[in-house]
């Protein structure tokens, strides 16, 4: 009777467990599954349409900044962005989402042509801190994400935080040292999928 009394309190105890860790957890224990939740499916619409606006962006300021120091700079953010798009593709793919430039992003893109080049150096210091602060958002994200697809989150997360370490070479004017970190990131990603995964 007495072993049979421990189990019965353990699973009691185990009960009560599970029900404040989903209290805790807003009512999801098991957040980060196979299955993207619908919190973790609205954040990562919006990381696929800051990377569409990125994408957009650095075309622009990569032509626009073609003569100037920034040049390298700009041209290397470009290649990053480009590397980004089939991973993030295939991503959204997986998920159900819808990839293709948006209309909204497009336009903000398009607005970058409004802002004279020589007030760009000017525009990444605050440009810099935004980053810092979204890196931050796209590490809670990735808690929230399915268990089977880690591998892409890491990324996720990585080329965001390559972008702040960019910026932060490009405030010292360090372009060529920003440029160096793209080519890194694209070479040691070359060739990895994480489609399979998902």
């Amino acid at each position: 009777m007495s072993a049979l009394h421990d189990r019965s309190q353990k699973g009691r105890h185990t009960i009560l467990l599970l029900i404040l860790m989903t209290w805790l957890h807003g009512g999801n224990v098991f957040a980060n599954t196979e299955v993207p939740t619908d919190a973790f499916i609205q954040g990562f619409s919006v990381e696929v349409s800051n990377r569409t606006f990125a994408l957009q962006a650095m075309k622009n300021l990569s032509k626009r900044s073609e003569g100037s120091k920034q040049h390298t700079f700009w041209q290397a953010y470009l290649r990053l962005e480009q590397f980004n798009v089939p991973h993030y593709q295939a991503a959204a793919l997986s998920w159900g989402l819808d990839s293709r430039p948006e209309r909204l992003a497009k336009a903000k893109a398009f607005a970058t042509n409004l802002v004279p080049m020589a007030f760009m150096s000017l525009a990444l210091r605050p440009l810099y801190a935004s980053t810092v602060k979204y890196a931050k958002k796209l590490r809670k994200l990735r808690l929230i994400g399915p268990t089977n697809a880690q591998a892409f989150l890491n990324y996720m997360v990585e080329q965001e935080e390559l972008q702040v370490e960019m910026m932060r070479l490009a405030l010292r004017k360090d372009y060529a040292a920003a440029a160096r970190l793209v080519d890194e990131f694209i070479a040691k990603h070359t060739g990895t999928s994480f489609t399979s995964e998902q």
